[in-house]
């Protein structure tokens, strides 16, 4: 076998200091010369498919997607004996799938399902497990799943082409891409060009901002957290040659990001995407998600008569362990509905279900409203805060956890002023508590300025 794989560590000259947090063996052993050709061709074949398709008529487009789920629903059916129960326990046979609206009366799946879809997939001879992950926990059911060669393969190229996209520009052959995540791309390079580097959660700061400056990356993407600390290190990051930051894994404020764009001159942008469904839309430069319709079918579904729709999602890359009508659990707007032409975007995604705040007076409060409080009292430079989460932990129980900045010692005027404003659309029956803490306890991978506790 021949590998082909480029000591990216040696090559970007990094620091020893990095050493620990650099994971050398996960994916270098499968970087083969053929891989590397393989994912090379698919992608210079189809550098610019979102700009071909974001031109294309619905009608198109829609036809694609059918085309696509009526493969993966009569596979599923036929090889997923989880899926067969639940579709004949309503009614439903493959023929009678003939068009999207006929999909979008499947049954919706959760994870309870996608575990036991995980334990049925195992048991097929002809799966092979390419590539396994596993959700991070934060809702509180990790859970592992099987991702197949072509779905591994098409999210590495589609990744490279949301970069391009959301830069509205190319990659050189010889940009760095930077990534601070806990695991590494699928390939280091492609055949020496875009290399990438991929450093763990854990690097101290300061190193990063060195190591940074040294190699001039065009792009640096990662979890959210971490990228926009790292953002506010690099001031300068325009005239480092540094085209593009974006975020993923958690929740970040577009507020932040805005600012930082503006600081920065360089765009900051946000990654929409899960490890059930994989890249499901990214940021644009006017704040509008672009859909990865060719990767996943997106419905946003009113459950339970809620305040805002639900994201559902069908990852239409993966027939190992075929994720279909999944509940995603994030809030979501549509920009336009049903538009004539091209893919879809996405006004608004607010975040998961159980970042919804329930009000004993007023019921569900949108996150947005919390998160725009955020934004313009805790959030504001010189608030003197260094952390927070909103906890509810029953309907009469609401705190607010603060970390406050070494050198601020009086933030009471902040903490007044975001109190008032959560309080008129909260109610004033209930107190909100203020704590302030050492540290906010983790949650994971991720980190989440509001979480609710209990369930309605």
């Amino acid at each position: 076998m021949n590998h082909y794989f480029i000591d990216v560590f040696e090559k970007a000259g990094s620091p020893s200091q990095l050493k620990p947090h650099v994971i050398f063996d996960h994916v270098w052993p499968e970087e083969t010369l053929e891989k590397h050709t393989e994912i090379s061709k698919d992608f210079f074949d189809q550098r610019d498919n979102y700009e071909k398709l974001d031109m294309q008529p619905r009608e198109y487009l829609n036809k694609m997607n059918l085309i696509r789920l009526q493969e993966l629903v009569a596979f599923a059916y036929k090889n997923i004996p989880h899926y067969n129960k639940i579709y004949r326990e309503v009614g439903f046979e493959p023929g009678d799938f003939k068009s999207l609206q006929d999909f979008e009366l499947l049954p919706i799946i959760n994870k309870d399902d996608l575990q036991e879809i995980y334990k049925q997939a195992l048991k097929n001879p002809w799966v092979k497990i390419n590539h396994k992950s596993r959700t991070s926990g934060s809702t509180g059911v990790p859970l592992t799943l099987i991702n197949d060669t072509n779905r591994h393969r098409h999210m590495f190229v589609q990744r490279l082409q949301m970069f391009e996209s959301m830069m509205g520009a190319n990659l050189k052959d010889e940009d760095w891409i930077y990534s601070i995540y806990y695991e590494p791309f699928l390939l280091t390079s492609m055949l020496g060009k875009f290399p990438t580097f991929t450093v763990g959660l854990g690097a101290p700061l300061p190193d990063l901002e060195e190591h940074i400056r040294k190699i001039r990356p065009a792009v640096i993407t990662g979890v959210a957290n971490r990228i926009i600390d790292v953002a506010k290190l690099l001031p300068d990051a325009k005239d480092l040659g540094i085209k593009l930051l974006t975020t993923n894994s958690e929740t970040s404020s577009a507020h932040i990001r805005r600012e930082l764009s503006k600081q920065l001159g360089v765009p900051v942008l946000d990654e929409y995407s899960a490890e059930e469904l994989g890249i499901i839309a990214w940021e644009q430069q006017n704040g509008d998600y672009l859909v990865a319709e060719d990767t996943v079918y997106v419905e946003l579904v009113n459950l339970n008569d809620d305040y805002m729709d639900t994201v559902i999602g069908t990852e239409l890359w993966n027939f190992a362990m075929p994720r279909i009508r999944y509940a995603q659990n994030d809030f979501a707007e549509w920009k336009e509905k049903n538009p004539e032409f091209g893919l879809k975007r996405i006004k608004r995604i607010i975040g998961r279900q159980d970042m919804k705040i329930i009000s004993p007076q007023y019921g569900s409060i949108d996150p947005g409203i919390i998160s725009e409080i955020f934004d313009t009292t805790l959030v504001r430079e010189g608030s003197g805060v260094k952390e927070f989460r909103l906890v509810q932990k029953s309907l009469h129980d609401i705190r607010l956890l603060i970390k406050k900045e070494v050198e601020i010692s009086d933030i009471s005027e902040v903490v007044l002023e975001f109190r008032h404003r959560f309080q008129q659309h909260f109610g004033f029956d209930t107190e909100l508590k203020i704590e302030f803490v050492d540290f906010i306890p983790s949650l994971g991978v991720k980190k989440r300025s509001i979480v609710r506790e209990f369930n309605e």
